[in-house]
């Protein structure tokens, strides 16, 4: 339990880095690399799966809520190249979601 909600706070956190590399010197080569699709759904299918309890409280909940938009940013059809907005839209989104999940320990 605790590995699923580790592994998924360094995913957002390295989102978060990587999202604002791409942003320093935006090329659509790298902005191309942050559709990953296959890997929030494995991420959320992981959440699914928590004890009952767990699956209740409040950060866990709202993780997985702000894990729903952030699928969609990361879920572009493979021929797309997302745009610096749109780049900067996913490093908000994780840099809020990493922010949720310092400030409750």
């Amino acid at each position: 339990d605790l590995i699923t909600l580790v592994s998924i706070g360094g995913w957002i956190r390295g989102t978060e880095v990587v999202t604002g590399l791409v942003l320093q010197n935006y090329s659509a080569e790298d902005a191309r690399l942050l559709r990953q699709p296959a890997l929030v759904s494995f991420l959320k299918s992981k959440l699914v799966l928590l004890p009952g309890k767990m699956q209740k409280d409040p950060l866990v909940q709202n993780v997985s809520r702000d894990l729903d938009g952030i699928q969609k940013m990361v879920s572009f059809p493979p021929d797309h190249v997302p745009s610096e907005g749109e780049v900067k839209d996913l490093n908000l989104a994780a840099a809020k979601l990493t922010k949720e999940i310092g400030a409750s320990e």
